[in-house]
């Protein structure tokens, strides 16, 4: 905490985003996605502070919020991805991600409905493939989360891949439907984004998916073409927030 404090009071023109990071670099937050993401579609410059769970929950995150993102901006400390991207809308009006009236408004209902339905299943399916590239200090945390879940701990999930598997591209098939409704009504592919032109509600569901590509890999939890207009949209949301659609991890 103290090297974060200094390293915040010697670059307070710089933006710092606290981030949940595993072993070898991973980085499983949706949340976090979500915020970096709009940093990196907007073109500002970041820095992170990666923080296992166990240091989030001991009071390491700023303001010692007990979830991330926390961003850090010019001094000013701001929870929440949601309040982030509002922030950053505002803050940085070039290249907005709530272009039109009532896009917002959308969006919000997006979020809510990913995080109350699509990650359930993800985290179910996801979770317990990012077991080895987890922080030490962190599984006894996960362990207790998925027992109060689903009465199992991470390694007792590994059985019940199908099932959870299941039950994560059910959700999908809903979402890859709407992709293609979009796509058939819209044939200029500027304008095939979840709300027509890119928004935030793409970086919603980016963040999301990001969540299952370290969790057991995109082209698994896809289904190997399962889904088209998804793994379309995929490849088009990627270079837009800075990330290379054709890195293999994504597709392993």
């Amino acid at each position: 905490k103290q090297w974060y404090q200094r390293r915040v009071r010697g670059a307070q023109s710089k933006i710092v985003i606290s981030d949940l990071i595993g072993l070898n670099g991973a980085r499983f937050s949706p949340f976090c996605w979500r915020a970096k993401s709009v940093l990196r579609y907007k073109g500002i410059p970041f820095e992170t502070q990666d923080l296992s769970l166990f240091q989030i929950r001991g009071g390491a995150c700023p303001l010692k919020h007990p979830t991330v993102p926390v961003m850090v901006h010019d001094g000013q400390q701001i929870p929440d991805s949601w309040d982030i991207a509002v922030f950053l809308d505002k803050k940085y009006p070039t290249k907005p991600i709530f272009k039109y009236p009532g896009i917002k408004e959308s969006c919000l209902v997006l979020q809510n409905t990913t995080n109350l339905r699509l990650h359930t299943s993800v985290f179910n399916y996801g979770v317990a493939y990012k077991y080895d590239r987890v922080h030490p200090d962190d599984k006894k945390i996960y362990d207790e989360k998925m027992m109060v879940r689903l009465g199992l701990t991470l390694e007792q999930m590994f059985p019940k891949e199908e099932h959870f598997k299941g039950e994560f591209q059910k959700e999908l098939g809903f979402i890859n439907q709407a992709l293609e409704k979009i796509a058939q009504n819209n044939p200029d592919p500027n304008q095939q984004f979840i709300f027509g032109e890119f928004s935030y509600g793409d970086i919603i569901l980016f963040g999301t998916m990001r969540w299952i590509v370290f969790g057991v890999g995109l082209k698994k939890g896809l289904g190997e073409g399962k889904f088209p207009y998804i793994e379309t949209w995929w490849k088009r949301v990627n270079p837009l927030v800075g990330v290379d659609p054709n890195v293999a991890e994504y597709y392993k």
